[in-house]
């Protein structure tokens, strides 16, 4: 990721030193690409690739955020990146018992929630 394709904004966010950044930007404007160009500068810089934490909104940001970083530093870069939501939920799953709640324990996605109130329904007699 060559600094000639940023804008001078860009550029700012992805230099910005090595700390938590909230970059706040409009559709198509490029948020992807400057997150994965500020993670590959700072992990090519010393960073260890294994404190860094992408998140996004969308699994498909998730998804563009990752495939960028790999091109760039290999499959072997230990860097999370994750949608809030999943982030979220791995978090929960994962101090489940910290939290009080049950071993069997399942969080549901969109999809799943859907299904499950459609599943409800199909129980109801109207």
């Amino acid at each position: 990721m060559s600094a000639v394709e940023l804008t001078a904004a860009q550029l700012a966010a992805v230099t910005f030193p090595a700390a938590p950044l909230l970059v706040v930007a409009g559709a198509g404007s490029g948020k992807t690409h400057v997150m994965a160009a500020r993670i590959v500068h700072h992990v090519r810089k010393g960073l260890p690739a294994e404190s860094v934490l992408g998140l996004t909104f969308s699994n498909k940001a998730a998804g563009n955020l990752r495939a960028r970083i790999v091109r760039e530093l290999g499959p072997g870069e230990d860097v999370t990146v994750s949608t809030y939501h999943g982030f979220g939920a791995a978090l929960v799953v994962a101090n489940r018992e910290l939290l009080g709640l049950s071993d069997d324990l399942r969080l549901l996605d969109r999809a799943q929630s859907f299904q499950l109130l459609l599943d409800v329904f199909d129980g109801f007699r109207f």
